[in-house]
This record gives C-alpha cells, structure tokens and sequence, in this order.
C-alpha cells in the first residue's frame, strides 16, 4: 500500500504547528467517507470525527486526540446491515 492508496490524508507542515500546540479538527466528506468504506470494504462510514492535538518538539510531533464514528457493517452470517459506533484514543509518538 502506497500513500496513494490511503483515501483520506491531510497533510501539515511540522513549521505551521504553533509553539503552544495546535489543535485540528477533520470531519470527512460524504464523498471521504464513501472512500473510507470502499477501502475498508464495509457498506458504509455515516460519521466520522477526528479532534487532535499536536505538540512539536524541534522536528518530532505527537498527536493525541480521539477519533469517533460511527461504521455500517454487515453480519456474516444473516447479511444483514448492522452500525456500530467507535470511540478510540489517538496517540502518535
């Protein structure tokens, strides 16, 4: 898999990060969100939220923050749909 592969990605240069730190939000499109669940081959992404924080340290960052959404998946044995939610921490060190 190359960087191309991936279909969401935002990119921010180390320099724009404040020295206080820097707090981003991403909310992906309908149309990301379709990408997203292409990619990870489920029916459907409706929401999808990641709040971060970022801290740089001369060239080094860390992110931490927290990702929620909410996926439709579908059950393997009725086929049918189903959505489940998520809630995980970030933490990139």
């Amino acid at each position: 898999m190359n960087e191309n592969d991936i279909p969401l990605s935002h990119l921010i240069r180390v320099d724009d990060i404040e020295e206080t730190g820097s707090d981003v939000v991403l909310e992906p499109t309908e149309q990301e969100r379709a990408a997203i669940a292409a990619f990870l081959k489920i029916p459907a992404v409706p929401g999808m939220k990641a709040q971060m924080h970022l801290e740089r340290g001369g060239s080094r960052v860390t992110v931490t923050g927290r990702l929620t959404a909410e996926v439709r998946q579908m059950c393997v044995v009725s086929l049918d749909e189903f959505e489940s939610p998520i809630d995980e921490p970030i933490e990139i060190i």
